[in-house]
């Protein structure tokens, strides 16, 4: 692996200057949701400015948005650090409007409902991109356009039906993937200087299949240098009992769950779900009251997932061999596991004399920012 050198561009994708000296670098990608960076430099770096683009050397999908200057005077001269996110941050910038009309009860919905229609639930891809193609019009004289092109959609993924009140965007598209298995990515086309949305399903290199190029994360292998398993379940619930028309005792509840059965006992866990004004009715001509409060009740699921430190001196090549979003094998006999994960966040470090990259496999560990906003009421 090779130090990064550090574009940095105008916030129309001009290019104003290039960095090869700096202190630290710390930029991370997320498959589901959005990474962000750190950058220390030495010197005032008078391009370094809020709303500035960097990238690293010519890498068009690590590219990220300044949110954050800061300017240090000390005894050894003048130090700027640099904090942003990662393009797929800007879909933290917009929430879901939902449409006016009675078909849809005041809820976004994909697909849109129109009376007399059935629903038909859409593939993954579709999902997305409708709830992004909402939330940034293409149309310039609307205020909340940006210039940002919706790859073509080839209707990858399982499918679904997903409906949304006021949510923030960036949290949306996150259970949507988590739910179809997939991923979403914002890269910079440096050729048309525009910003590009599309998905990303990842590649399958697990040991139990032949198609594409295995790859076994191992410390027994080398391919990491250390593993850590976390499993939290502080936070599960298995039951839901999700609310939807009416109101008081004439509220319509129905008890729901992402399991087989209905866990019973000590295993039982409830959460009351709040679904506005949905209906219950299994037809096709609803929307589900059933199947919202299940996509809402992963918000609850157990917290499991895997980090490694990879090693660059082992046996896969890290963006050659494998990279973000792809499936791979995580084994161990110390620890008694080979489970298939998918690569969900990968963070680059880069320091004065070392480089390293860290591996979350499935599930990130939630962040705080999301924690609190579990615990708050919102009425939508």
């Amino acid at each position: 692996m090779d130090y990064q050198s550090i574009k940095i561009l105008s916030n129309d994708f001009t290019f104003l200057s290039e960095l090869d000296v700096y202190t630290s670098l710390r930029f991370k990608r997320a498959w589901q949701s959005y990474g962000d960076f750190e950058i220390h430099l030495i010197g005032q770096q008078p391009y370094a400015q809020i709303g500035n683009y960097i990238m690293l050397s010519n890498n068009a999908d690590k590219v990220g948005i300044i949110k954050s200057v800061t300017r240090n005077a000390g005894p050894e001269g003048i130090t700027t650090t640099l904090k942003g996110y990662h393009l797929n941050g800007i879909m933290t910038q917009r929430i879901v409007l939902p449409y006016t009309d009675n078909a849809n009860h005041g809820y976004f919905c994909v697909p849109k409902k129109a009376v007399g229609q059935a629903v038909v639930p859409a593939p993954a891809e579709t999902v997305l991109k409708s709830f992004v193609k909402a939330c940034f019009p293409t149309k310039q004289n609307d205020p909340r356009h940006i210039d940002m092109l919706i790859a073509t959609d080839q209707l990858r993924g399982n499918k679904t039906v997903w409906l949304s009140r006021y949510d923030q965007l960036d949290e949306v598209l996150q259970s949507i993937c988590e739910y179809t298995d997939v991923g979403y990515k914002v890269w910079l086309d440096t050729a048309n200087k525009t910003l590009v949305f599309d998905i990303s399903t990842g590649v399958d290199r697990t040991a139990g299949q032949s198609d594409n190029s295995r790859v076994i994360m191992s410390t027994e292998y080398e391919s990491i240098n250390s593993l850590d398993i976390q499993n939290d379940t502080a936070k599960q619930k298995n039951v839901g009992y999700a609310a939807g028309v009416g109101e008081d005792e004439n509220r319509l509840v129905i008890a729901i769950t992402n399991d087989n059965t209905m866990a019973t006992g000590l295993e039982r866990s409830e959460v009351f779900i709040d679904c506005g004004t949905l209906e219950a009715a299994e037809t096709d001509e609803s929307l589900s009251l059933s199947d919202e409060g299940k996509h809402k009740l992963l918000d609850y699921k157990t917290q499991a997932s895997i980090t490694a430190s990879y090693n660059p001196a082992g046996s896969f090549a890290y963006e050659r061999d494998f990279d973000l979003g792809d499936l791979v094998t995580i084994a161990d006999r110390q620890l008694n596991i080979q489970v298939d994960k998918r690569i969900t966040e990968i963070e680059e470090c880069y320091e004065a004399k070392s480089i390293s990259i860290n591996l979350t496999f499935g599930t990130a560990p939630e962040h705080l920012n999301r924690v609190i906003k579990s615990f708050l009421p919102a009425v939508k």
